[in-house]
């Protein structure tokens, strides 16, 4: 069985990455942006 890429998946035909970065924003931050920004 091969496993898929965990960080890249699609949620309602949209394709989801999954990046990190060095900064100071948490990851509840960060989910609620994209949230709002997916869900305009």
């Amino acid at each position: 069985m091969k496993t898929k890429n965990p960080y890249i998946f699609k949620v309602k035909g949209k394709l989801i990455r999954i990046r990190f970065s060095d900064t100071d924003k948490t990851a509840e931050d960060c989910l609620t942006s994209a949230l709002k920004n997916f869900y305009r």
